[in-house]
């Protein structure tokens, strides 16, 4: 939430000069539209940038000891750090000024702001980022057995316990060797067992590895629409705002 605020910080302003019509006393004097409306982008886009960037660095800081145990790819981390706050801030910007330069009107743009956010933002995580940025690692090992360089630090689709043959044979073994948990620990103790019956860890995951290629993806696509919405804005004041 917080690029989200970000945004609305540093784009309100503009759209509250479109609302109350404060904008048309500049363009009388010697400023044109175009460098006005430049100008104003500028500031917003360094102030947006300078912020998020600080934020971004200072969640890194102070996740450090649980990004060292749990990775970085984990949405609690993810969405924080790196250069993702960056592009989430200028995309909550663009959707103010283009929304607010066509209604010319601060409360509804920010309202559609938050909603658009929101709905790209959670569509993404949830059912794009981990599943299609990059095809996700499918592995297996034996129980009890290290587990693949980056699959504990990563991010998992999903993971647990397979076996070459019949569903229900698989349940009975499972039984058999009194396998109660599926995490390393409980593992140890059936091992023997399961590997005796040709019973598998599997895990589909992301690797840590991917966090900054991940993150690149993310960006790019969020700094896209901000471009697209942002040019938007330019030709609608240009041509169309009186």
């Amino acid at each position: 939430m917080v690029p989200l605020l970000l945004g609305i910080l540093v784009a309100a302003p503009i759209v509250l000069e479109f609302e109350q019509g404060t904008h048309r006393l500049a363009w009388t004097q010697t400023v044109t539209r175009r460098r006005w409306l430049a100008t104003r982008l500028a500031w917003a886009v360094a102030v947006a940038v300078i912020t998020s960037l600080a934020f971004s660095l200072l969640m890194t800081w102070w996740r450090a000891p649980f990004d060292h145990l749990n990775g970085r790819l984990d949405t609690a981390a993810f969405d924080f750090e790196g250069v993702v706050p960056i592009a989430y801030t200028l995309f909550a910007a663009s959707v103010i000024l283009a929304v607010g330069s066509v209604l010319r009107r601060t409360l509804p743009a920010v309202a559609i702001a938050i909603v658009s956010f929101l709905a790209l933002r959670l569509g993404i995580e949830g059912w794009v980022r981990y599943q299609h940025y990059l095809a996700p690692l499918h592995k297996t090992w034996p129980v009890g057995a290290a587990a693949p360089t980056g699959e504990p630090a990563g991010y998992i689709n999903d993971n647990g316990l397979t076996f070459q043959g019949a569903p229900g044979a698989a349940r009975h073994l499972i039984q058999s060797c009194n396998v109660t948990e599926t995490n390393p620990r409980a593992l140890q103790g059936v091992s023997g067992c399961l590997r005796h019956y040709h019973v598998v860890q599997y895990a589909v995951y992301q690797p840590a590895s991917r966090f900054w290629t991940l993150q690149a993806i993310e960006a790019s696509i969020f700094l896209a629409l901000s471009a697209a919405l942002v040019t938007a804005s330019l030709w609608w004041v240009n041509h169309r705002l009186a």
